[in-house]
């Protein structure tokens, strides 16, 4: 996997015209933009090394879907190219949370409380993703602190934003960071 020189779906880049022909009401989708948010980047050399040897890279064509609303889960993915789009299904209407890209994970939340999955991703286009079994990835986690709290603020930005969405005529306070949900997944 490699880091992201700065693509998202909006940009001139040779990768724009695939993703912004999708219709998507852009202000209430959270596009990620790789180079500012994605937890792949943020790893240090070290941590991408050991992260990329807990797992095994996969192909996903357009429309195939990497997790399933519902399911258990057994894996964590980690998108090294394309885009996916995470949506749930209410009122049978397919509504889309958000559009991961480069660098992203996926599938993180259920996978460290052995809980289901709360969304459905979907490949946009063609996405490579590294697939890391869920055991592995708290594995990864625990002995690589940084990664975790990496991921804890990713977690948590995610979180706050759903609550905002579900609730948008409340504010709601932003938490305090350390030992969280990602830490409380991993004992």
């Amino acid at each position: 996997m490699k880091r992201d020189e700065g693509s998202d779906p909006g940009s001139s880049g040779k990768d724009a015209g695939q993703v912004a022909d999708i219709p998507v009401a852009a202000g209430s989708v959270r596009w990620e933009r790789p180079t500012a948010r994605s937890f792949w980047n943020a790893l240090a050399d070290p941590e991408r090394e050991a992260l990329a040897a807990a797992g095994v890279e996969e192909v996903f064509r357009a429309g195939a879907v990497l997790c399933r609303a519902g399911e258990d889960t057994s894996q964590v993915m980690i998108i090294d190219s394309g885009w996916a789009k995470v949506s749930v299904t209410e009122g049978g209407a397919e509504k889309i949370l958000a559009v991961r890209g480069q660098g992203d994970v996926v599938g993180e939340r259920a996978a460290l409380t052995a809980g289901v999955r709360s969304a459905t991703v979907t490949a946009l286009d063609e996405v490579s993703a590294m697939v890391v079994p869920a055991e592995r990835f708290a594995e990864f986690l625990r002995g690589h602190p940084r990664a975790a709290d990496v991921l804890e603020r990713q977690v948590t930005e995610r979180r706050e934003e759903d609550r905002a969405r579900l609730f948008p005529a409340e504010r709601i306070p932003r938490r305090r960071r350390g030992g969280g949900a990602v830490a409380a997944g991993l004992a």
